[in-house]
Order: C-alpha cells, then sequence, then structure tokens
C-alpha cells in the first residue's frame, strides 16, 4: 500500500506556472472582449441619445415654424426688409460679426458664439378666435375694445379659458387682431383691468400707443403701425419664441425662451427652458417664393432700397431664396 501510494505524482511547478500563464491570458482576452462589446455599447447608446436629441429639436422647431404667423402674422416681402420679417426673424451667427449673443436683455442667457438666435411669433398655443363683425358693438378701435363671444357667429363653440385666464391673471399680452374687410392686421397690448369677463363672453380692452409695450407690439402690426379698419375678423394672443443653444455643463443644449412679443421681457415661467439636450449648434437659412420678377438682394445694414427686396428671376424660375450670411441680421 505505501509502494502503491509513492507512485503517484503531482503537477510538477513548470507546469502549473504553465497552466496559469495560459489562463491568465485566455482571462485578458475575454475581458478585453468584454470592455470593447461595452465601449461599443457606450457607442451606441450616445449615438442614440443624440439622434433623439436631434429628433426632438427638430419636431419642435419644424412644429412651431409651420404655426409661425398663424392668427394673421405676415409681411409683405416685396415691400420691405427681410430682416425685419413679422413672425420670423433670424439672428445670424451670434458673438461674431458684431451680432449680440444676448437672447434676452437682462436675462444673461448668451447663445454659443456662432450659433443663430430663431425668433418665431404666432398665435401657438391658443385658439384664434371668430368675431361677430356683422355686430357694430364687437369692435371698437377708437375706445380700444373687441369683444369675443362663447360661440363664433355660425354657432361654433369657443373656449374662452385662455382669454379670461390672461384678463383675470393681468398679463399684458398682445392681441393679433384681423380686419374683416382686407388684409390688414394690428398687434395691439391687452388692458386686463379694463376688460370685462361673463359667462358668456369677453371684452378685451386694449391699446395701440400710450405705452413703450404697445408701441412695440404695434410695430408688428402691417405697415409697421395699428391699421385703421373698422370691423375685426378674429383675434388671437400673439406669442414669441426664442431657440438658440445655450452653453451647458458638460454639453450645450437647445433651449426656448418664450418673451412678450417684440419686448425684451420673458413670459411668467418660460425662461430659458431645455429643449433637447447635446445641441452644439443651431444654424437656421430662410426661402423665399415671390411672384413679382426681377429684382436683386444684399444682406445690408440698411433696410431700404431696391437692393432688399427678395424677388424671382424674369423667367419665374429662381424663385428659391436660402441664404445664411455670417454676421447678417436674417
Amino acid at each position: 500500500m505505501v509502494r502503491a501510494l509513492s507512485r503517484q505524482r503531482g503537477f510538477t511547478l513548470v507546469e502549473l506556472l504553465l497552466v496559469l500563464a495560459l489562463s491568465l491570458i485566455l482571462l485578458i482576452a475575454v475581458l478585453n472582449l468584454f470592455d470593447g462589446m461595452n465601449r461599443m455599447t457606450r457607442v451606441q447608446v450616445n449615438l442614440a441619445d443624440l439622434q433623439q436629441a436631434q429628433r426632438v429639436a427638430q419636431a419642435e422647431v419644424v412644429r412651431m415654424v409651420r404655426m409661425a404667423g398663424r392668427g394673421g402674422l405676415r409681411e409683405d416681402l416685396l415691400g420691405g426688409s427681410v430682416a425685419h420679417l413679422a413672425a420670423v426673424t433670424v439672428r445670424n451667427n451670434v458673438g461674431a460679426g458684431g451680432v449680440d449673443p444676448v437672447v434676452l436683455d437682462g436675462s444673461g442667457i448668451a447663445a454659443n458664439e456662432g450659433s443663430d438666435v430663431l425668433v418665431l411669433r404666432g398665435v401657438f398655443s391658443t385658439p384664434i378666435y371668430r368675431v361677430d363683425y356683422v355686430d357694430p358693438g364687437s369692435f371698437d378701435p377708437v375706445t380700444g375694445r373687441v369683444v369675443v363671444a362663447l360661440s363664433t357667429p355660425t354657432g361654433v363653440p369657443q373656449d374662452l379659458g385662455p382669454l379670461r385666464e390672461a384678463v383675470e391673471e393681468e398679463r399684458p399680452e398682445a392681441l393679433v387682431i384681423t380686419d374683416a374687410l382686407g388684409d390688414a392686421y394690428g398687434v395691439a397690448e391687452l388692458l386686463p383691468g379694463d376688460s370685462v369677463v361673463t359667462a358668456d363672453s369677453v371684452l378685451l380692452a386694449f391699446r395701440t400707443s400710450g405705452s413703450a409695450r404697445a408701441e412695440r407690439y404695434a410695430a408688428l402690426s402691417s405697415g409697421g403701425a395699428f391699421p385703421a379698419f373698422q370691423k375685426a375678423l378674429s383675434v388671437g394672443i400673439l406669442e414669441e419664441h426664442r431657440f438658440y443653444v445655450r452653453p451647458g455643463d458638460p454639453d450645450p443644449v437647445l433651449a426656448r425662451t418664450r418673451t412678450y412679443p417684440n419686448v425684451e421681457e420673458a413670459y411668467p415661467d418660460e425662461l430659458d427652458r431645455e429643449v433637447a439636450p447635446n445641441i452644439r449648434d443651431l444654424q437656421v437659412a430662410l426661402g423665399f417664393d415671390s411672384s413679382q420678377a426681377g429684382g436683386f438682394f444684399d444682406c445690408d445694414a440698411d433696410p431700404d432700397g431696391d437692393d432688399d427686396r427678395v424677388v424671382e428671376s424674369d423667367d419665374g424660375r429662381d424663385d428659391d431664396w436660402l441664404f445664411n450670411a455670417a454676421g447678417g441680421a436674417a
């Protein structure tokens, strides 16, 4: 028995070291494989996050761009400078060429240098209310009042909630009012204290001058001043939204600030809201289509003259204008 046990042999030290080395090499290879897969997964996740952020940013901006001017706000491109459009304004390459990167005066918010600031105006989140223009008491431009009923003249119900809320919360909203007998529109300042809310209507008191805010609002009207029309077709609460890329820590984000239209004042609880993360730049190119033949465009500091008219060629073919000039206002 003792002799049989003495014949049994174990592994030598060299064999143990060899097995240990091979096992270590195999373990390192497996770990490297898992590390590579982990890094690839992180890259794919980051790429998916970036793509999702771009989709969210594009969806939000495109949705509001398509609604820009809703409520009647528009501008005659043939008679004015493209740098002063009522519904769409682009501040191009801020921080470069002398363009101020500050998004809103006094806010301390500045856009990423070299990016654009897109300003959109229109009736975005509230209804466009129909006014009974047959009723002579529904609109009085002299005393500054317009009446919105609980239903349209044809019997369609109207949600007066946003109007009542604006009056009750005493917000100096911008009201865009359209002409029932023409294409004119005017923007006026809501006077909540003089407005009257009842169960079936809201009388909106407004002014078109007499305050800095009213004058800034009126400048958005057709012709640059509140027009002298006598019958109102519709009224809506005009909004202004500014899209920009805000420097972030660690990554920039696409943000949006709602302001009172054409006024350097943020709307309540609408300052510097994040739209999508990981957006490093915003570049906007504007396109125009006109029906007048001949003409040319020059992006300079002077908004007057024929060099600021965007018109198509004589043959009517070259009617798509896309531009994004460094240091330009539009």
